[in-house]
């Protein structure tokens, strides 16, 4: 999302090949924008570039080694409070949705192909000891179409569900909302076998109940 507005504070990072990085310094306001004026190393060419900021997505770009000038476009993060919950599905029917119960936890990974840089991991519910951000999610506010995955996990640590497959948002989705509700398919009975676990694997990645557990924003 194009919002034409100049960042500053801007981390900017030197990258070699993931091995060597060098911070080049933070975008600053000069000459009426904010940009940050550097010099880069010459020992690793093409030159590669991150841009991180707490209120966007990470962008990294590989530059012309000859550049003497490069625009980094970022997306910016709505940052939105979250919980999961689960729905039963026993004998093909889904049940309304429910809160977890007493010792089950849920984990949650979120990506998209359009941001390569964009990841979320986060665990559900929270405990005392969840850092202030991991109880957030920062969802970029664009259209996008994310992979989602989620594993539901009952008290002995054992898989009894998810959700597995693309949830596509625009931003309009967002707009004026401040959270997220996903949900969980628990598989009821639950699988206790190898094979019964791997059939509710295969059944989670065929998605055929996934428009029933589409994540809400409210």
């Amino acid at each position: 999302k194009k919002t034409f507005e100049d960042i500053p504070n801007v981390e900017i990072t030197f990258n070699c090949m993931n091995i060597y990085t060098c911070n080049l310094g933070k975008t600053g306001f000069l000459y009426g924008t904010n940009r940050l004026t550097t010099s880069l190393p010459s020992f690793c060419q093409p030159p590669t570039i991150e841009a991180t900021h707490d209120s966007y997505a990470k962008v990294t770009k590989t530059i012309s080694s000859d550049a003497t000038y490069t625009d980094i476009i970022m997306t910016p993060l709505k940052t939105m409070s979250f919980e999961i919950v689960k729905q039963r599905l026993a004998g093909g029917e889904m049940s309304p949705p429910g809160q977890l119960e007493p010792g089950e936890t849920a984990v949650l990974y979120l990506t998209t192909d359009k941001l390569q840089e964009y990841d979320m991991f986060r665990k559900y519910p929270f405990d005392e000891d969840t850092p202030a951000d991991f109880r957030k999610i920062k969802l970029p506010d664009d259209d996008l179409t994310y992979r989602l995955e989620i594993i539901l996990l009952n008290k002995d640590n054992r898989i009894i569900g998810g959700f597995r497959g693309n949830w596509t948002v625009d931003d309009a989705d967002i707009a004026g909302k401040s959270r997220i509700t996903f949900n969980a398919i628990e598989k009821i009975p639950h699988p206790v076998s190898i094979e019964e676990q791997a059939d509710m694997v295969l059944m989670l990645e065929a998605g055929l109940y996934n428009s029933k557990a589409m994540p809400k924003f409210s």
